[in-house]
C-alpha cells in the first residue's frame, strides 16, 4: 500500500477517534448538570454485582438509570435472566439498544426510556442501581412496595431503609457493593 494512502488512513481514524472521545467526554460532563449524572458503572463491578446478586435463572432484573446498558447487557450475557433498563436520556436508551442488537444473549435484554422514579418494581426478583444518596431516597416508596426477598444491589451508596437486610461488599480500596433483602 501507498505510505501516503496508509497515512492519510490513519490520520482519519485518529480524528474519527478523537472526535468520538471529545463527544462522550461532552455528553458525560453536561450530564452532571442533572440530578442523576451518567457515570458509568466500571465493568469489573457490574460483573461483581450480578455474581453477588446470586441470579436464578428465569429472574427479571432491573437497572434503574441503566445508562449505556452495561449491567443489563452483562446480566444477559451470563444469566438466562429477564433483565429490563430504564433510562431517561433517549441518546444512552438508543445507545443501549444498538448494543443490544450486537450482543449474544442468554438471556433477554430490554431498554425502557422512562423516568426511573415512576418504575414499577413488584414482579423484579432483583433491581440494580448506581445512583446518588438523594435519588435512592426518593425511590425509597417503590422499594417498600417490592416483594419480601427481592434484593436491591447498589454501588458505592447505601439505601436508608428499615425494611431491608444489608450486607455491604468491600471491592478494592475505595469501592463497595450494598445488596439489600426485602424483609417486610
Amino acid at each position: 500500500m501507498d505510505p501516503v494512502l496508509l497515512n492519510l488512513i490513519v490520520q482519519i481514524w485518529f480524528l474519527i477517534i478523537i472526535a468520538i472521545f471529545t463527544f462522550y467526554l461532552g455528553f458525560v460532563l453536561i450530564s452532571f448538570k442533572n440530578f442523576i449524572p451518567y457515570v458509568p458503572t466500571p465493568p469489573k463491578i457490574a460483573r461483581e454485582m450480578l455474581r453477588l446478586a446470586d441470579l436464578k435463572p428465569g429472574d427479571k432484573i432491573c437497572d434503574l438509570g441503566s445508562g449505556s446498558g452495561g449491567i443489563i447487557l452483562e446480566a444477559v450475557k451470563k444469566y438466562p435472566v429477564i433483565a429490563a433498563g430504564i433510562e431517561k436520556s433517549k441518546s444512552l436508551y438508543w445507545i443501549s439498544k444498538i448494543r443490544a442488537a450486537a450482543t449474544f444473549k442468554k438471556g433477554q435484554a430490554i431498554f425502557k426510556n422512562d423516568d426511573l422514579f415512576k418504575t414499577d418494581l413488584r414482579e423484579c426478583d432483583a433491581v440494580f442501581c448506581f445512583l446518588v444518596s438523594k435519588a435512592l431516597d426518593k425511590l425509597a416508596p417503590n422499594f417498600n412496595e417490592m416483594r419480601i426477598g427481592t434484593k436491591i444491589v447498589t454501588y458505592m451508596f447505601p439505601v436508608k431503609n428499615s425494611n431491608f437486610k444489608e450486607n455491604i461488599f468491600e471491592v478494592g480500596k475505595r469501592d463497595r457493593i450494598f445488596i439489600y433483602q426485602k424483609l417486610k
